[in-house]
């Protein structure tokens, strides 16, 4: 299904949205070839009062593959508060939750940039990696036999330009939970996840 824009206000989400990708790269190169299955589900609530309320899940799983094209955890698309890429590994699972608010909204007569809504944002995010990529302090070698957890939570603006097809641009501040890595803060641009 598709997410919805919301009739009561147009820069606000609501509806449901499932991603189901299967791929097979590099078949003719058995060095370098894998298989990848990603599924995930995404739903926004719209709240009374210009509030939104998200959550989104994803599970990706792949064959044995080069750590360039492993699945990765942490960062702004993923795990806030952790550095990007904070975890590589073969499988993955991760959970995001937001609550967003809308503080002002305001007019830019300059530079046609229009309207323009401020909005705060409260979120959890988790995530999973089994098959972890790591380096074997004896060996040297890479090996691919550990799990690794990542939990963060925090808050952060949302700037809605409305006349740019609703761009958005987010700044987020994050505690790294577990393991305990203290904050980060990171910018981004997109819609929930």
């Amino acid at each position: 299904m598709a997410v919805l824009r919301s009739p009561e206000l147009e820069y606000l989400e609501e509806g449901e949205e499932a991603v189901f990708s299967a791929a097979s790269a590099n078949p003719l190169n058995s060095n370098l070839e894998y298989h990848a299955f990603m599924a995930s589900w995404k739903q926004v609530f719209f709240l009374p009062d210009t509030k939104n309320i998200a959550y989104f899940f994803s599970l990706n799983a792949m064959s044995s593959s080069p750590l360039a094209y492993q699945n990765r955890l942490g960062g702004f698309d993923s795990v806030r508060g952790f550095g990007l890429n904070r975890v590589i590994a073969l499988d993955t699972a991760r959970a995001n939750l937001e609550y967003r608010s809308t503080l002002l909204k305001w007019k830019i007569p300059f530079f046609d940039i229009d309207r323009v809504i401020l909005q705060s944002c409260a979120f959890l995010d988790a995530g999973y990696g089994w098959n972890v990529a790591q380096i074997d302090p004896v060996t040297g070698k890479n090996t691919q036999n550990e799990s690794a957890i990542l939990y963060s939570a925090g808050a952060g603006l949302r700037a809605i330009f409305v006349h740019f097809a609703n761009a958005i641009a987010r700044l987020d501040f994050a505690r790294a939970i577990r393991p305990d890595e203290g904050f980060n803060i990171s910018f981004g641009v997109g819609q929930f996840f």
